[in-house]
């Protein structure tokens, strides 16, 4: 699928959704999973040069697994976490991301192309003050590449997001392996990263 605003758009309330062996490329939005979609799998699924690859909006939970995240302009993985949807659906209370997202590929633009480099391969966004319940990253490889000048990091988190990061190779130059804002408390477990 290449060149369209979604890719892949699914409005909630979904059960079930798998998008397995599959390229995305050129789009606005990659996949947008909207309110309520619960246990989706992503598997061997290809994102590159999408502003956002993949937008998890009000979601239950979810695994993706073994996927590639390449060139993204805004972010690769976008959680959030909103009274009211992208697409006007009011996200009932008490929602929130149970995700596993595991041996998946992170890389962004070489220097020659600042314009096309994220600030970060995963954000966490919310205006509902609703933030995850628990994320787990595991076993990713992210290629940073160059040295631009735009800060950058592999996670960005809100306050209060649960956030599991272990094993996690890096190669290139990033600023953090996590940003979070100012005086945020966010209960962050890391474990064996390379670089």
């Amino acid at each position: 699928v290449t060149g369209l605003k979604y890719g892949f758009r699914g409005e909630g309330s979904s059960d079930f959704t798998q998008i397995v062996d599959s390229e995305l490329t050129k789009c606005d939005v990659g996949v947008y999973c909207g309110p309520q979609t619960q246990q989706f799998r992503f598997s061997g699924v290809s994102f590159a040069n999408c502003r956002e690859s993949l937008v998890l909006d009000g979601v239950k939970q979810g695994s993706i697994r073994d996927c590639w995240f390449m060139d993204a302009t805004e972010t690769h993985i976008s959680f959030e976490s909103n009274t009211v949807s992208r697409t006007g659906v009011e996200i009932p209370g008490g929602e929130a991301h149970v995700v596993e997202i595991g041996t998946c590929w992170f890389e962004d633009a070489a220097d020659t192309v600042p314009n096309r480099v994220a600030k970060q391969h995963i954000k966490f966004s919310s205006t509902s003050g609703r933030t995850p319940r628990f994320v787990h990253l595991h076993d990713n490889l992210v290629v940073a590449g160059g040295s631009l000048a735009t800060k950058r990091a592999f996670v960005r988190v809100l306050n209060g997001t649960r956030l599991t990061i272990e094993r996690t190779t890096v190669a290139g130059v990033l600023d953090w392996m996590v940003e979070q804002p100012v005086g945020a408390f966010t209960p962050i477990r890391m474990s064996d990263h390379r670089t």
